[in-house]
Protein backbone atom coordinates (compact mmCIF):
# COMPACT_ATOMS: atom_id res chain seq x y z
CA UNK A 1 0.00 0.00 0.00
CA UNK A 2 2.85 2.37 0.79
CA UNK A 3 4.46 1.65 -2.60
CA UNK A 4 1.13 2.29 -4.34
CA UNK A 5 0.73 5.55 -2.41
CA UNK A 6 4.24 6.72 -3.31
CA UNK A 7 3.67 5.87 -6.96
CA UNK A 8 0.39 7.79 -6.91
CA UNK A 9 2.15 10.86 -5.42
CA UNK A 10 4.85 10.74 -8.12
CA UNK A 11 2.28 10.46 -10.88
CA UNK A 12 0.29 13.36 -9.42
CA UNK A 13 3.44 15.49 -9.20
CA UNK A 14 4.37 14.69 -12.80
CA UNK A 15 0.88 15.59 -13.98
CA UNK A 16 0.99 18.92 -12.12
CA UNK A 17 4.44 19.75 -13.56
CA UNK A 18 3.29 18.83 -17.07
CA UNK A 19 0.14 20.96 -16.64
CA UNK A 20 2.20 23.99 -15.55
CA UNK A 21 4.57 23.50 -18.48
CA UNK A 22 1.62 23.19 -20.86
CA UNK A 23 0.14 26.45 -19.54
CA UNK A 24 3.43 28.25 -20.19
CA UNK A 25 3.61 26.89 -23.75
CA UNK A 26 0.03 28.03 -24.44
CA UNK A 27 0.81 31.52 -23.12
CA UNK A 28 3.89 31.73 -25.34
CA UNK A 29 1.88 30.64 -28.38
CA UNK A 30 -0.69 33.34 -27.60
CA UNK A 31 2.12 35.87 -26.93
CA UNK A 32 0.77 36.42 -23.42
CA UNK A 33 3.31 37.69 -20.86
CA UNK A 34 4.60 34.94 -18.61
CA UNK A 35 4.53 35.37 -14.86
CA UNK A 36 7.94 36.36 -13.51
CA UNK A 37 9.23 35.04 -10.21
CA UNK A 38 9.65 38.28 -8.22
CA UNK A 39 12.21 36.74 -5.86
CA UNK A 40 14.47 35.73 -8.77
CA UNK A 41 14.04 39.16 -10.38
CA UNK A 42 14.93 40.92 -7.12
CA UNK A 43 18.04 38.77 -6.71
CA UNK A 44 19.17 39.70 -10.22
CA UNK A 45 18.51 43.37 -9.53
CA UNK A 46 20.56 43.22 -6.33
CA UNK A 47 23.42 41.64 -8.30
CA UNK A 48 23.33 44.62 -10.68
CA UNK A 49 23.26 47.08 -7.78
CA UNK A 50 26.27 45.44 -6.13
CA UNK A 51 28.45 46.37 -9.10
CA UNK A 52 30.52 49.53 -8.83
CA UNK A 53 27.96 52.05 -10.03
CA UNK A 54 26.40 52.43 -13.48
CA UNK A 55 29.82 52.69 -15.09
CA UNK A 56 30.88 49.11 -14.34
CA UNK A 57 27.77 47.33 -15.62
CA UNK A 58 28.51 44.72 -18.26
CA UNK A 59 26.30 44.79 -21.34
CA UNK A 60 23.93 41.81 -21.30
CA UNK A 61 22.91 40.92 -24.85
CA UNK A 62 20.54 38.15 -23.66
CA UNK A 63 17.27 40.05 -23.74
CA UNK A 64 14.49 39.34 -21.22
CA UNK A 65 11.71 36.98 -22.28
CA UNK A 66 9.09 39.71 -22.14
CA UNK A 67 11.17 41.83 -24.52
CA UNK A 68 11.28 39.04 -27.08
CA UNK A 69 7.51 38.69 -26.91
CA UNK A 70 6.74 42.42 -27.10
CA UNK A 71 9.21 43.04 -29.92
CA UNK A 72 7.89 40.10 -31.97
CA UNK A 73 11.49 38.87 -31.80
CA UNK A 74 10.53 35.30 -32.62
CA UNK A 75 8.30 36.03 -35.62
CA UNK A 76 9.59 34.70 -38.90
CA UNK A 77 8.31 37.42 -41.20
CA UNK A 78 6.67 36.89 -44.58
CA UNK A 79 7.70 34.09 -46.93
CA UNK A 80 9.31 36.66 -49.23
CA UNK A 81 11.35 38.07 -46.32
CA UNK A 82 12.40 34.57 -45.26
CA UNK A 83 13.45 33.75 -48.82
CA UNK A 84 15.46 36.98 -49.18
CA UNK A 85 17.09 36.33 -45.81
CA UNK A 86 18.30 32.95 -47.08
CA UNK A 87 19.17 33.80 -50.69
CA UNK A 88 20.68 37.30 -50.51
CA UNK A 89 24.00 36.11 -49.13
CA UNK A 90 25.84 38.54 -51.40
CA UNK A 91 24.67 41.45 -49.25
CA UNK A 92 25.18 39.84 -45.86
CA UNK A 93 28.39 40.36 -43.95
CA UNK A 94 30.26 37.05 -44.34
CA UNK A 95 30.57 34.80 -41.30
CA UNK A 96 34.05 34.44 -39.83
CA UNK A 97 35.59 32.36 -37.07
CA UNK A 98 35.97 33.55 -33.50
CA UNK A 99 39.14 35.61 -33.08
CA UNK A 100 39.33 36.61 -36.77
CA UNK A 101 38.80 40.11 -38.14
CA UNK A 102 36.73 41.17 -41.15
CA UNK A 103 38.75 42.08 -44.22
CA UNK A 104 36.83 45.10 -45.47
CA UNK A 105 39.17 45.62 -48.41
CA UNK A 106 38.10 42.22 -49.69
CA UNK A 107 34.41 42.59 -48.75
CA UNK A 108 34.05 45.98 -50.43
CA UNK A 109 36.65 45.53 -53.18
CA UNK A 110 34.16 46.61 -55.86
CA UNK A 111 33.67 50.03 -54.23
CA UNK A 112 37.34 50.68 -53.31
CA UNK A 113 36.06 52.79 -50.45
CA UNK A 114 38.39 54.20 -47.83
CA UNK A 115 35.49 55.13 -45.55
CA UNK A 116 33.31 52.60 -43.69
CA UNK A 117 30.14 53.33 -41.69
CA UNK A 118 28.29 51.07 -39.27
CA UNK A 119 24.66 51.53 -38.20
CA UNK A 120 23.72 49.54 -35.10
CA UNK A 121 19.99 48.84 -34.93
CA UNK A 122 19.19 49.56 -38.58
CA UNK A 123 15.67 48.09 -38.26
CA UNK A 124 13.87 47.79 -41.60
CA UNK A 125 16.73 49.63 -43.28
CA UNK A 126 15.09 52.94 -44.26
CA UNK A 127 18.04 55.05 -43.08
CA UNK A 128 20.58 52.40 -44.06
CA UNK A 129 19.38 52.15 -47.67
CA UNK A 130 19.16 55.93 -48.02
CA UNK A 131 22.74 56.40 -46.82
CA UNK A 132 23.96 53.67 -49.17
CA UNK A 133 22.32 55.48 -52.08
CA UNK A 134 23.38 59.00 -51.11
CA UNK A 135 27.01 57.95 -50.41
CA UNK A 136 28.00 55.35 -53.04
CA UNK A 137 31.65 56.11 -52.32
CA UNK A 138 31.24 54.90 -48.73
CA UNK A 139 31.06 51.26 -47.58
CA UNK A 140 28.10 50.89 -45.22
CA UNK A 141 27.23 48.09 -42.79
CA UNK A 142 23.90 47.70 -41.00
CA UNK A 143 23.33 45.44 -38.00
CA UNK A 144 20.06 44.31 -36.45
CA UNK A 145 18.95 41.32 -34.36
CA UNK A 146 15.40 41.22 -35.75
CA UNK A 147 15.35 38.68 -38.59
CA UNK A 148 12.10 39.86 -40.24
CA UNK A 149 13.51 43.42 -40.43
CA UNK A 150 16.75 42.14 -41.92
CA UNK A 151 14.70 40.05 -44.35
CA UNK A 152 12.72 43.11 -45.41
CA UNK A 153 15.92 45.12 -45.99
CA UNK A 154 17.37 42.32 -48.10
CA UNK A 155 14.08 42.00 -50.02
CA UNK A 156 14.23 45.71 -50.89
CA UNK A 157 17.85 45.32 -52.03
CA UNK A 158 16.94 42.29 -54.15
CA UNK A 159 14.14 44.17 -55.90
CA UNK A 160 16.39 47.19 -56.47
CA UNK A 161 18.99 44.99 -58.16
CA UNK A 162 16.33 43.33 -60.35
CA UNK A 163 14.78 46.68 -61.35
CA UNK A 164 18.12 48.48 -61.72
CA UNK A 165 17.05 51.35 -59.48
CA UNK A 166 17.24 52.22 -55.80
CA UNK A 167 14.36 51.70 -53.38
CA UNK A 168 12.76 55.11 -52.71
CA UNK A 169 10.14 54.33 -50.10
CA UNK A 170 11.86 56.34 -47.36
CA UNK A 171 10.58 59.56 -45.80
CA UNK A 172 13.33 62.18 -46.03
CA UNK A 173 13.85 64.40 -43.00
CA UNK A 174 13.41 68.17 -43.17
CA UNK A 175 13.03 70.52 -40.18
CA UNK A 176 9.55 71.46 -41.32
CA UNK A 177 8.43 67.89 -40.60
CA UNK A 178 9.85 67.93 -37.08
CA UNK A 179 7.09 69.01 -34.65
CA UNK A 180 9.70 69.95 -32.03
CA UNK A 181 11.52 72.38 -34.34
CA UNK A 182 8.75 74.01 -36.36
CA UNK A 183 6.57 75.11 -33.46
CA UNK A 184 4.24 77.50 -35.20
CA UNK A 185 2.70 77.77 -38.63
CA UNK A 186 4.91 80.65 -39.72
CA UNK A 187 8.10 78.72 -38.91
CA UNK A 188 6.69 75.71 -40.72
CA UNK A 189 6.01 77.73 -43.87
CA UNK A 190 9.47 79.31 -43.87
CA UNK A 191 11.31 76.03 -43.28
CA UNK A 192 9.05 74.24 -45.76
CA UNK A 193 10.05 76.54 -48.61
CA UNK A 194 13.76 76.45 -47.85
CA UNK A 195 14.25 72.84 -46.84
CA UNK A 196 12.22 71.21 -49.56
CA UNK A 197 14.27 73.13 -52.09
CA UNK A 198 17.36 71.63 -50.45
CA UNK A 199 15.71 68.23 -50.46
CA UNK A 200 15.00 68.41 -54.17
CA UNK A 201 18.59 69.33 -54.97
CA UNK A 202 20.28 66.63 -52.87
CA UNK A 203 22.79 64.84 -55.04
CA UNK A 204 21.83 61.17 -55.30
CA UNK A 205 24.53 59.81 -57.58
CA UNK A 206 24.12 56.21 -56.49
CA UNK A 207 25.30 53.39 -58.70
CA UNK A 208 22.49 52.60 -61.11
CA UNK A 209 24.39 49.66 -62.63
CA UNK A 210 24.79 47.90 -59.27
CA UNK A 211 22.51 49.34 -56.57
CA UNK A 212 23.73 48.81 -53.00
CA UNK A 213 27.03 47.23 -54.00
CA UNK A 214 28.48 49.31 -51.14
CA UNK A 215 26.12 47.81 -48.54
CA UNK A 216 26.32 44.73 -46.28
CA UNK A 217 23.99 43.65 -43.47
CA UNK A 218 24.92 41.77 -40.32
CA UNK A 219 21.92 39.81 -38.95
CA UNK A 220 22.88 40.03 -35.31
CA UNK A 221 23.90 42.25 -32.40
CA UNK A 222 25.97 45.17 -33.69
CA UNK A 223 27.75 45.55 -30.34
CA UNK A 224 28.94 41.93 -30.49
CA UNK A 225 30.10 42.57 -34.06
CA UNK A 226 32.66 45.14 -32.82
CA UNK A 227 35.08 42.44 -31.65
CA UNK A 228 35.43 41.30 -35.28
CA UNK A 229 36.17 44.78 -36.64
CA UNK A 230 39.82 45.84 -37.02
CA UNK A 231 41.13 48.74 -34.94
CA UNK A 232 40.71 52.23 -36.44
CA UNK A 233 38.71 51.04 -39.43
CA UNK A 234 35.36 52.90 -39.14
CA UNK A 235 34.75 56.53 -40.04
CA UNK A 236 31.23 56.62 -38.57
CA UNK A 237 29.41 54.46 -36.03
CA UNK A 238 25.78 55.29 -35.30
CA UNK A 239 23.31 53.74 -32.88
CA UNK A 240 19.80 54.59 -34.01
CA UNK A 241 16.83 54.34 -31.65
CA UNK A 242 17.97 51.40 -29.51
CA UNK A 243 15.56 49.89 -27.00
CA UNK A 244 15.99 52.22 -23.99
CA UNK A 245 15.29 49.62 -21.29
CA UNK A 246 14.32 52.64 -19.26
CA UNK A 247 13.57 50.76 -16.03
CA UNK A 248 16.58 50.70 -13.72
CA UNK A 249 16.40 46.93 -13.23
CA UNK A 250 17.04 46.36 -16.95
CA UNK A 251 19.84 48.88 -17.52
CA UNK A 252 22.35 46.07 -18.10
CA UNK A 253 20.58 45.46 -21.45
CA UNK A 254 21.30 48.97 -22.78
CA UNK A 255 23.76 48.70 -25.64
CA UNK A 256 25.78 51.74 -24.55
CA UNK A 257 27.88 50.82 -21.51
CA UNK A 258 31.30 51.97 -20.35
CA UNK A 259 33.08 48.98 -21.90
CA UNK A 260 31.13 49.19 -25.18
CA UNK A 261 32.24 52.82 -25.45
CA UNK A 262 35.85 51.58 -25.28
CA UNK A 263 35.08 49.08 -28.07
CA UNK A 264 33.50 51.86 -30.14
CA UNK A 265 36.56 54.06 -29.68
CA UNK A 266 38.85 51.21 -30.71
CA UNK A 267 37.13 50.58 -34.04
CA UNK A 268 36.77 54.29 -34.93
CA UNK A 269 39.53 56.15 -36.74
CA UNK A 270 40.90 59.25 -35.00
CA UNK A 271 38.44 61.92 -36.05
CA UNK A 272 35.70 59.33 -36.63
CA UNK A 273 32.16 60.16 -35.56
CA UNK A 274 29.98 58.41 -32.99
CA UNK A 275 26.27 59.27 -33.25
CA UNK A 276 23.33 58.25 -31.06
CA UNK A 277 19.65 58.86 -31.80
CA UNK A 278 16.99 58.13 -29.15
CA UNK A 279 13.54 59.37 -28.26
CA UNK A 280 13.72 58.42 -24.58
CA UNK A 281 14.97 60.99 -22.01
CA UNK A 282 16.24 58.27 -19.65
CA UNK A 283 18.43 56.77 -22.38
CA UNK A 284 19.57 60.24 -23.46
CA UNK A 285 20.67 61.01 -19.91
CA UNK A 286 22.31 57.59 -19.53
CA UNK A 287 24.46 57.96 -22.66
CA UNK A 288 25.35 61.57 -21.83
CA UNK A 289 26.58 60.67 -18.33
CA UNK A 290 28.64 57.74 -19.57
CA UNK A 291 30.24 59.80 -22.34
CA UNK A 292 31.11 62.62 -19.92
CA UNK A 293 33.63 60.24 -18.37
CA UNK A 294 35.42 59.66 -21.69
CA UNK A 295 36.79 63.15 -22.41
CA UNK A 296 40.21 61.58 -23.08
CA UNK A 297 38.66 59.48 -25.86
CA UNK A 298 35.89 61.62 -27.36
CA UNK A 299 35.04 65.28 -27.78
CA UNK A 300 31.36 66.20 -27.89
CA UNK A 301 30.13 67.99 -31.00
CA UNK A 302 27.78 70.95 -30.70
CA UNK A 303 24.30 70.97 -32.25
CA UNK A 304 24.22 67.54 -33.95
CA UNK A 305 20.66 68.29 -35.13
CA UNK A 306 22.04 70.79 -37.63
CA UNK A 307 23.97 67.98 -39.34
CA UNK A 308 21.56 65.07 -38.92
CA UNK A 309 20.90 64.69 -42.65
CA UNK A 310 24.59 63.78 -43.12
CA UNK A 311 24.02 60.54 -41.17
CA UNK A 312 20.27 60.33 -40.31
CA UNK A 313 18.57 61.60 -43.47
CA UNK A 314 15.38 59.59 -43.00
CA UNK A 315 12.39 59.70 -40.65
CA UNK A 316 11.75 56.06 -39.82
CA UNK A 317 8.33 54.71 -38.92
CA UNK A 318 9.58 54.33 -35.35
CA UNK A 319 10.67 57.98 -35.12
CA UNK A 320 7.40 59.17 -36.68
CA UNK A 321 5.46 57.07 -34.18
CA UNK A 322 7.40 58.73 -31.39
CA UNK A 323 6.56 62.19 -32.72
CA UNK A 324 2.89 61.21 -32.92
CA UNK A 325 3.10 60.20 -29.25
CA UNK A 326 4.82 63.50 -28.34
CA UNK A 327 8.30 62.00 -27.93
CA UNK A 328 11.16 64.25 -28.97
CA UNK A 329 14.17 62.91 -30.85
CA UNK A 330 17.47 63.43 -29.01
CA UNK A 331 20.62 63.45 -31.13
CA UNK A 332 24.13 63.13 -29.70
CA UNK A 333 27.44 63.23 -31.57
CA UNK A 334 31.11 62.88 -30.64
CA UNK A 335 34.44 62.86 -32.44
CA UNK A 336 36.97 60.18 -31.56
CA UNK A 337 40.34 61.39 -30.31
CA UNK A 338 43.67 59.62 -30.32
CA UNK A 339 44.20 57.45 -27.26
CA UNK A 340 46.42 60.10 -25.70
CA UNK A 341 43.54 62.58 -26.00
CA UNK A 342 45.03 64.47 -28.94
CA UNK A 343 43.12 65.62 -32.00
CA UNK A 344 43.28 63.75 -35.28
CA UNK A 345 45.78 64.69 -37.93
CA UNK A 346 43.05 64.79 -40.56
Amino acid sequence: NNETSDEHILQSGALIAFSEFNDKVEKMMKCEPLEVDDSIEEQRLETVKEKDGDYEIKYNDRKPRWWKQLSSYSRRGSKAQQRAYQTMQSHKLPAIKYGEMHDFDEIFKSTKSKSIWLEVGCGQGDNLLANAEFHPEIAIIGADVHKPSVGLSLLRIEKAIQDGKYWNGYNLYTPCKDPFIANDEEDRNISHAEDYDKCDTINHPGNKDAPYCNLRIFPGDGIKLLQYIPTSSLSVLMITFPDPFYKDRYKEHRVVQSHTILDIHRVLKPGGRFHVATDHPVYHEWVTKLMEKTTNLFIKLNDPSAHRTSWLPVISKYEQKGWNEDRKTFLLSWEALKENGGCSDE
